[in-house]
């Protein structure tokens, strides 16, 4: 709070110029910055061009009188405290003056001892600090309030974007792990294919060339390709469960062989067994799969291969 009289403006007003000076020169005594105005008028004009901390104005002077003064004090601020003086027969005016303009209090005429008037002084003034640390304080509060407001949005906004990311996210990984599945399920199916093309529709043929071939040479390159062969299907072997378990070698031979269109008489020439083995191991298949004696036996195993 500040304290130093030095730094406090007073405007005195009284049109009797011998108490004006008395108390503009105890006044400056005690350190105050003291201007006088020996009338109304001319305490109007000073009120219009600069700012006092303490208005001290008599109450009964010549038009514009102290109630003027002090409602034109007030036109041009709240800040600046009020002290009156007044004569017996206006104490009622001057409690007036208390209530309409927020005067801090009164002092009487004749004014016998100045400590009492000084004291007052010094508390109307001690009272307009208050007012302005208060006044700072709720400035500062009222700013400490709007940053936690900005702050409070500012995290309910971020709250909120990380939520959206967060379940963005999610919806990715999901995706992702969809995608994921989906490979393996792809993955595995093609694996499952090629092992089955390869240990059903080529081995056997392979062995029946080995049988079949006269030659040493050839023999051992048949060999050598049926080692290479297992040897790039074995990664897809742990873990697979062929499609095709329920059929015999022979079904799945022609199963092949019917899927490429062959007839049941080039399969059997094939073979070297009979048509009616050939029907018989054709029923099997569609027993085996539940196809309908009416349903194309060679589209159905072109469709699903």
């Amino acid at each position: 709070m500040e304290r130093n009289p030095m730094n406090k403006k007073i405007l005195l007003v009284d049109d009797e110029k011998d108490i004006a000076d008395i108390l503009r020169f105890s006044l400056e005594k005690k350190g105050y910055m003291v201007t006088v105005a020996y009338g109304g008028e001319e305490a109007i004009c000073l009120i219009r061009s600069e700012f006092f901390d303490l208005l001290v104005t008599d109450l009964r002077m010549p038009p514009p009188d102290g109630l003027e003064v002090m409602k034109e004090i007030r036109a041009v601020s709240d800040e600046t405290e009020i002290v009156v003086i007044t004569g017996y027969p206006s104490v009622d005016t001057a409690v007036r003056a208390l209530r309409d303009f927020s005067a801090y209090d009164f002092c009487t005429k004749p004014l016998r001892e100045l400590r009492h008037f000084h004291l007052t002084v010094e508390k109307a003034l001690e009272r307009q600090a208050l007012r302005k640390e208060k006044a700072n304080l709720m400035q500062k509060l009222e700013r400490e309030i709007e940053h936690h407001r900005k702050t409070e949005k500012i995290l309910r906004k971020s709250e909120k974007e990380l939520k959206a990311e967060k379940q963005k996210l999610e919806d990715s990984n999901t995706a992702l792990k969809v995608l994921l599945e989906q490979r393996n399920a792809d993955r595995a199916e093609l694996e499952k294919k090629m092992l089955f093309n390869i240990n059903k529709l080529v081995m056997p043929w392979l062995e029946k060339l080995k049988c079949d071939c006269p030659g040493k040479k050839q023999k051992i390159c048949l060999d050598i390709i049926e080692c290479n062969l297992r040897d790039a299907v074995m990664p897809f072997i742990n873990g697979f469960s062929p499609e095709y378990f329920g059929f015999t070698p022979r079904e799945i031979e022609i199963c092949n062989l019917v899927r490429q269109g062959r007839t049941s008489k080039e399969i059997a020439d094939l073979f070297c067994i009979s048509v009616r083995t050939v029907e018989t191991h054709r029923n099997s298949i569609r027993k085996k799969i539940s196809l309908d004696k009416n349903d194309n036996l060679r589209a159905y195993l072109m469709s699903s291969h």
